[in-house]
């Protein structure tokens, strides 16, 4: 666009308008308002003013009515704007299109070209759609811009040639020579142009050069810098020619253009394209434009509406229509569009300005008024005027723009005068913002169309404050009730989508009033569950590093997203437990571990694959390893002709008959050896402490290690490699190599439990039996044919036979006790651990088998019967009658030991039995804990006894014993089952090793006992009551401390931290008991037990006896257990009433010293002389200082903390002050003055529950109000004192007590002392270190700047308020809530001119300079 007149200019620098009224009803400026922004600042309507006529017009009507009717203030921009989007952004309030640095915004935008920036305005308004302008519409008419002939040359080519220069083709020099209307090109001024090589060019675009090339292609009217990067060449350098009048310039008619060359680039391709003869030249300003417009005969760009050429008569030349399509692309031969021509208005007008917003909105002209408008201002008249004018002529059209006040626009809803929310216009007064949870919808009525907020429908929510429409939930969200800002997640187990989506009906409304529409879509209400239980939840699979994970989904969408939690797997539509050994992610299947087994049909019945894991792969239910029958439990069987190898079965094969063949052969052969073996050794007497009787006894201590670790492997203990493989060779020596090779009887049939169970207990002893039995009848055949037949006996046979079933005594017992060894899965059923097929439920197999091992497990307990009755009862009989016979028959169970030691027999025989016991415990711990506990009595009795006949096997025996020991402890390391039960056993058996720590502990406590009673810990111990007497007793201890560093005091806030040691302190760390004697302490119970322990333990007790303590009478004693009912609860620290009632009786006799009701430092320094037994005279102190601390005089405790407040903050302000602080007292009415004149003054009012009633506080308080240069640090000291608000302040000032007061005056002293934030201080629950802390804060506020003075805030709450709540105090009425609610920061304004009569007599110097200084132009100045 172009630049406006240069009166334009000027008067844009106009600040807001003072003209005089345009309207005789027009708002005065008196009367009008501002808007306020977000930070509550006042700010007038700010009018954006572009440098076109047209704008200036419509902007000054703007200017006009919206102070004059609607009643803002306006102001129009001090710089006028050039550039459409240069608006844009002022409107945005931003400086770049980033938006990167914020500014105040301005408001109203008229007259905006928005087509010149379509562009950069889409963009904008994506990326910051929270800032960008709102678009009204358009301003009534459309801008044109096209080339333009005078009126005068139209005429005369018309005239002359017929020739109608209005008209395109009339230009193409082929058919016509329309040059000889216009002048020459030479004759035009060059210093009047700009040079085409000027950056900011449209010439130098090299986006619209591209453009005229591409759809041109005259290349010699460019010059080409680079691929793709053209300018326009300019043979003369101001003058770019077009093709049809290149070669001849003389030929080639003067076009003119303005501003940087607005749209030259269509020119140049009309010229190219319809041959036109011209040369386009940019004049250098707008002036030079105009007048060379005027003055020359040249075709010139122009726009409508403007009013600059109007008299001229043009004519614009009309083109082929205007084709969009072409234009997007580029190519720009056909006309130009009309310009849409808008009002952009900032967004905060919406909230800020509704009125505004729609009086904008409405506001529309038709070209004609503007062109009316424009063309007389261009005859001279101000632009103010000729807008005046029209304003004044216009009153029913720009009546019609005003918005009624219940004419709402979206957004806003009819509100009634509190402004609240209404749904008719007749009880609406105006309109008001919709909220979040509310939508503003449209409603027609005999008025016309106006809107109402609304809630949003169930189903759907509004976040944001005045909006049209309500958006619904989301699928996963849903809204339960109408009027929501947010939609809620479905938790996790239900899920909602668009099934539950509907359409309600809206509600009907009375006769004349309708909305624009009768439905609306709803979305949803309400979350569908997943299932009845909480094991439902909703879920996603993704992808983590290549593994499928599962993540649990808040605001599920479909039912498909419905899982069962983790850890619960779905079952016949139900969620199940997912229990040990299985996995279940999330996905509602159930995938088992390795090493655990399931049937297909109920998978949630998880089994262990004991003993062989590696037979359960895992994964699916119902799998088994290659081989197994998944039939059965565990995958525990094999199927048919087949046999177990590792984990998997296979077929058999010859060699596996063969192994059973072999291991009977061997066990056969060498059983029948040995008792061959031992018949010769018989037979010649052998010695039995021989080489070879040793190395028998090691071979049989090797055989029940091998027993022992079968035992072990009982456990349910995951023994791993490379000890696993040693039990796996283990296995051949204690034969139970052996009858696992009776597996392959599988390969001719299927053995049943009871089978294999009665072949595995009998095969053992039948093959102990075989050998030995056909060796002996061999040997007999043998020396019955070398004639000895008779020297063998039968004992012989007896002898061996006696001797296997000692070796293998353990593997025996195992064997007949397998039925009652079970597994607990973790299904909680049970199976047998060798037969893992068979569920230890004593029906069916189990109870065959348990039938059949107890039969046969009679054979051991015979066993062990008949060793019993031989070493107990018959073997003494047969040692007295010297029966070496029998002797020899049972050597296999008395030679091993010494003479004497035989028991040892017996005892290791019960040793071995409750060691095969062992695995029967429910759980490995106890199991474990069994076998330790007999190997460390079996070691601790062969250590003790040495009963074995070798001093080596003795030696061997304790190195098993050692060795088996520390395996069953590594092996507790990886038991699984921990229980708790047992592990409580096991922790109370070992609690024995405890009895060192106990007596070294029972040592300790004797000696700290005595050590008690040479020196005590605190020399003070202060009972006091919290309430009454902590701040005294702080005092207390500081003084006692200061009087030496030996007399220490024990102060619950300090030094207490567990309150069951409470009473410890007492008896044996404490030298005095000090009862601080309040009038409430007797009915403390935890001072009560003080006392209680003081008198037991014979603590020295000083009894301080404050005002209203009265020592207990009789009846107060007998009724002290109803008074305290629970002081029954010192039962537990021995102490029960009676002990109580002695020591209240006590209290009559204890050192009492009487504490005086006024504070006073001479009676408190009578009181630590006399605890102390020393002697300190108090040194004078004077009251003049610059540093006051103001305290209740009448309250001990407020007057306690003053003087502990001056004492932490004296060390901090010695050296940097000349006086210290000073604690005023009763006997001070009046405050004394530190200097005179400017004399900086610090007083620290402490606070307490009821202080500001107080006559004296109040007194000293109303003096200082006095002191010009005084800052007053408020300081809150108990829980009790609340900070003054108008109401109460109210009720304090009518108390009696403070009736000789200026009441105004002491309410506005408070006011204004209170603006200062009071400090935390209470030394009756904060210790020492907390109490430091908070002086140190207190004094920060005594640093020079840290805090305003007091008459420097009194003028601050009399210039903030003015004539307040407080004004009218002298009078008896009450103010009202809302008068309050106004004022809630407790500005209670002090009257002028009425002042305290008391202090006005007395002090009249400081009253003068109160008011001097109340008046003072540098206090009005800096408030």
């Amino acid at each position: 666009m172009a630049t406006w007149h240069l009166a334009l200019a000027i008067s844009v620098g106009l600040a807001p308008s003072v003209r005089s009224l345009c309207l005789r009803d027009g708002l005065a400026e008196s009367k009008r308002l501002y808007l306020k922004d977000s930070a509550g600042e006042e700010n007038p309507i700010s009018l954006i003013q572009y440098d076109w006529a047209s704008a200036d017009a419509a902007t000054m009507l703007a200017e006009i009515l919206i102070p004059e009717v609607l009643g803002y203030h306006v102001v129009k921009d001090t710089q006028a704007t050039v550039s459409i989007f240069e608006g844009v952004l002022k409107l945005a309030g931003c400086s770049s299109a980033n938006c990167s640095v914020t500014m105040r915004p301005q408001h109203v935008a008229l007259e905006t070209w928005l087509a010149e920036a379509i562009t950069l305005f889409q963009e904008f308004e994506e990326n910051h759609a929270a800032r960008a302008p709102e678009d009204l519409g358009s301003m009534g008419y459309n801008g044109d811009h096209y080339l333009f002939v005078k009126g005068s040359i139209r005429d005369q080519a018309y005239s002359d040639a017929g020739l109608a220069l209005d008209f395109y083709k009339s230009y193409n020099t082929t058919f016509h020579f329309p040059q000889k209307y216009f002048d020459r090109l030479e004759s035009f001024d060059r210093r009047h142009f700009f040079r085409c090589d000027l950056e900011g060019l449209e010439f130098r675009n090299a986006l619209r050069m591209r453009d005229y090339v591409r759809w041109t292609g005259d290349l010699d009217g460019v010059i080409e810098l680079g691929p793709g990067q053209y300018v326009a060449r300019c043979a003369d350098d101001y003058f770019w020619l077009s093709p049809s009048c290149r070669q001849n310039s003389s030929t080639c008619i003067p076009l003119l253009a303005a501003g940087n060359g607005w749209i030259v680039d269509a020119m140049m391709q009309w010229s190219a394209a319809y041959g036109f003869p011209v040369a386009i030249g940019i004049a250098k300003d707008w002036g030079t434009f105009v007048s060379t417009v005027w003055s020359t005969k040249a075709l010139f760009y122009w726009w409508m509406p403007d009013a600059t050429f109007l008299p001229l008569d043009p004519s614009y030349i009309v083109l082929p229509p205007h084709s969009p399509s072409e234009w997007a692309q580029g190519n720009l031969r056909t006309a130009g569009n009309q310009n849409y021509i808008t009002k952009l208005v900032s967004s905060i007008l919406r909230t800020a300005a509704p009125s505004v917003r729609q009086f904008l909105q409405n506001f529309k002209l038709e070209l004609g008024d503007m062109t009316q408008l424009l063309s007389e201002a261009a005859n001279g008249r101000s632009m103010y005027d000729v807008a005046c004018e029209w304003v004044l002529a216009n009153r029913e059209r720009w009546a019609k723009w005003v918005p009624v006040d219940t004419n709402c626009i979206a957004g806003f809803g009819l509100a009634d005068a509190r402004n609240e929310h209404v749904a008719l216009r007749a009880v609406a007064t105006g309109c008001a913002l919709c909220g979040p949870g509310m939508f503003s919808e449209a409603l027609v009525d005999d008025f016309g169309e106006t809107y109402r907020c609304v809630p949003c429908p169930a189903g759907s929510h509004q976040d944001s404050s005045g909006q049209a429409s309500c958006a619904l939930c989301e699928p996963g969200t849903v809204a339960l009730f109408a009027g929501a800002v947010t939609c809620a997640k479905c938790d996790l187990g239900s899920y909602a989508n668009s099934s539950r989506v509907s359409f309600i009906r809206c509600s009907s409304l009375s006769p004349g009033h309708r909305p624009i529409s009768s439905t609306s879509r709803s979305g949803m209400t309400a979350c569908d569950q997943c299932g009845n239980d909480t094991m439902w939840t909703t879920s996603r699979s993704l992808l983590v590093r290549g593994q499928s994970t599962w993540l649990q989904l808040e605001g599920a969408t479909s039912e498909n997203d419905c899982h069962c939690a983790e850890g619960y797997f779905l079952h016949r539509n139900q969620c199940k437990v997912c229990i040990e050994g299985s996995r279940c992610a999330g996905s509602n299947a159930l995938e088992l571990l390795p090493g655990f087994f399931a049937y297909q049909e109920e998978p949630g019945m998880v089994y262990k694959c004991f003993g062989q894991p590696e037979r359960c792969p895992g994964g699916p239910p119902g799998i088994c390893a290659a081989g197994r029958d998944p039939t059965s439990i565990g995958c525990s069987q094999c199927l048919d002709q087949l046999q177990p190898k590792g984990g998997e079965c296979q077929a058999c094969t010859g060699g596996d008959y063969l192994l059973l063949v072999v291991f009977g052969s061997m066990v056969i052969i060498s059983t029948g050896g040995l008792h061959v073996l031992l018949v010769i050794s018989d037979q010649s007497n052998g010695n039995q402490r021989s080489a070879l009787f040793t190395a028998a006894l090691s071979i049989g201590q090797l055989v029940t290690c091998a027993q022992l670790f079968g035992i072990m492997q009982q456990l349910q203990i995951n023994w791993a490699e490379p000890f696993q493989v040693l039990l796996d060779i283990f296995d051949v020596i204690s034969l139970d190599a052996l009858l696992s090779s009776i597996n392959v009887l599988g390969c001719v049939t299927r053995v049943t439990p009871e089978l294999e169970y009665l072949i595995r207990s009998l095969l053992l002893p039948f093959f102990f039996l075989v050998g030995p039995i056909l060796a002996h009848v061999n040997v007999v055949y043998i020396m019955w044919k070398a004639g000895r037949g008779r020297d063998l006996k039968l004992s012989l046979l007896w002898k061996t036979l006696g001797l296997f079933s000692l070796i293998f005594f353990i593997t025996l017992c195992s064997s007949f006790l397998k039925p009652f060894r079970c597994n607990l899965h973790p299904n909680g059923l049970r199976t047998l651990q060798d037969s893992h097929s068979v569920l230890c439920d004593f029906s069916g197999s189990h109870l065959s088998l348990c039938l059949i091992g107890g039969v046969v497990c009679l054979l051991p307990l015979s066993y062990l019967a008949i060793s019993i009755w031989v070493i107990l009862i018959e073997l003494p009989k047969r040692m007295v009658a010297a029966d070496v016979h029998f002797v020899r028959a049972c050597s296999f169970l008395v030679m091993r030991f010494n003479p004497g030691q035989e028991i040892f027999t017996v005892l290791f025989l019960l040793r071995n039995v409750l060691i095969v016991m062992a695995p029967l415990l429910p759980s490995a711990s106890g199991s474990l804990f069994l076998m330790a506990f007999l190997l460390v009595v079996s070691f601790g009795s062969v250590a003790y006894c040495k009963p074995w006949r070798s001093v080596l096997g003795t030696q061997v025996d304790m190195v098993v014993h050692m060795a088996l020991l520390l395996i069953l402890q590594m092996g507790a390391l990886a038991v699984t089952d921990v229980q708790e039960q047992v592990t409580m056993i096991i922790c109370t058996a070992c609690a024995a090793c405890m009895i060192v720590t106990i007596i070294w502990a029972a040592a300790q406590s004797a000696a700290r006992h005595i050590l008690s009673k040479l020196h005590k810990r605190f020399h003070f111990f202060l009972c006091h009551h919290k309430a009454s007497t902590a701040s005294w007793a702080r005092l207390l201890k500081m003084e006692l401390l200061h009087r030496g560093p030996s007399f220490t005091a024990f102060l619950d806030s300090d030094n207490l931290t567990d309150l069951t040691q409470l009473f410890a302190y007492v008896s044996h760390d404490v030298k005095t008991l000090v009862v601080l004697g309040s009038s409430r302490i007797l009915t403390r119970k935890w001072c009560m037990g003080e006392m209680v322990v003081a008198r037991l333990e014979k603590v020295d007790t000083v009894l301080l006896s404050f005002p209203g303590f009265e020592l207990p009478d009789e009846q107060f004693i007998q009724r002290y257990q109803k008074l305290i009912p629970d002081i029954g609860d010192f039962a537990s620290y021995g102490f029960g009433m009676l002990e109580v009632k002695d020591t209240l009786h006590w209290l009559s006799t204890v050192k009492t010293l009487p504490v005086s009701q006024d504070f006073s430092w001479d009676g408190l320094n009578y009181i630590i002389n006399q605890l102390t037994n020393t002697y300190v005279k108090l040194p004078v102190s004077s009251e003049k200082t610059d540093c006051y601390i103001l305290a209740d005089p009448v309250n001990m405790e407020a007057i306690s903390t003053g003087y502990i407040l001056a004492k932490l903050i004296t060390p901090m302000i010695m050296g940097s002050r000349e006086s210290l602080p000073v604690v005023l007292s009763s006997s001070s009415h009046h405050l004394p003055h530190a200097g005179h004149g400017q004399d900086k003054m610090h007083v620290i009012l402490v606070c307490t529950g009821g202080c500001l009633s107080s006559p004296q506080l109040a007194q000293w308080i109303m003096q200082v109000r006095f002191m010009a240069n005084c800052f007053v640090a408020p300081v809150i000291s108990d829980d009790y004192f609340q900070i003054p608000s108008p109401l109460n302040i109210r009720q304090l000032i009518g108390q009696p007590s403070l009736q000789h007061l200026d009441r105004s005056a002491y309410a506005h002293v408070l006011n204004a002392i209170f603006l200062e934030i009071a400090l935390p201080f209470m030394p009756g629950s904060a210790s020492a270190d907390d109490l430091t802390v908070r002086a140190t804060q207190i004094m920060s506020r005594l640093e020079p700047g840290a805090s305003t003075t007091l008459s420097s805030r009194l003028v601050m709450v009399q210039a903030e308020m003015g004539e307040g709540l407080w004004s009218g105090i002298e009078s008896s009425e009450e103010p009202d809530e809302d008068s309050v609610s106004n004022n809630a920061r407790g500005s209670w304004t002090l009257t002028p001119g009425r002042y305290p009569s008391e202090i006005v007599d007395t002090e009249p110097a400081q009253l003068q300079e109160y008011l001097n200084m109340l008046n003072s132009e540098t206090v009005s100045r800096a408030f």
